[in-house]
């Protein structure tokens, strides 16, 4: 991946005129995503516009808020600071899977998406502090993780993941 990073990354900073830029950084982005840089690929990914995240640049919303997701502490800070960093994490990562499904309904990935959004908003709910927001926002997630239940996507992995984790917020 070294040699094609360097590549892309030179078309992109040599010829930023270039009508298919966009292309060009969204492969610059999934070769540092899958080398693990996470914070590269997040900034390399986020120069796409969000108009322009469709078609064959469709999964560079959902690749962003995957990087994300890997930064995000496991459990909820102790410190209020470090809480309100993991909020501004979820709802980023939130609001790009929400671009993603919007703009890309019928790609593969729309099933990972809906689950990674439910749990954003799990998690957003463990953070809030008063129980009728927590309530209403554990009623969010369930009405996401109910996306799962219809035809279009019966017998997928994740509608038997997305039962699960309804049976977690409804508890």
């Amino acid at each position: 991946y070294d040699e094609t990073s360097k590549r892309f990354a030179a078309i992109v900073d040599k010829y930023p005129e270039y009508a298919k830029i966009n292309l060009a950084r969204y492969s610059l982005g999934l070769t540092q995503y899958r080398k693990g840089d996470l914070d590269k690929a997040q900034k390399t990914l986020s120069e796409i516009p969000q108009p322009e995240r469709v078609g064959e640049l469709g999964l560079a919303s959902y690749l962003m808020a995957d990087c994300i997701l890997r930064q995000v502490p496991a459990t909820v800070p102790e410190d209020a600071l470090a809480a309100g960093k993991m909020e501004e994490q979820l709802k980023s990562s939130a609001d790009l899977l929400e671009a993603f499904i919007g703009a890309n309904p019928k790609d593969n990935q729309v099933a990972d998406a809906i689950i990674k959004l439910g749990l954003c908003q799990q998690r957003l709910a463990a953070l809030t502090s008063q129980p009728p927001d927590r309530a209403k926002m554990l009623a969010v997630a369930r009405s996401t993780y109910e996306k799962l239940f219809t035809p279009e996507f019966k017998g997928i992995p994740q509608a038997a993941q997305a039962v699960f984790e309804r049976a977690k917020v409804m508890a």
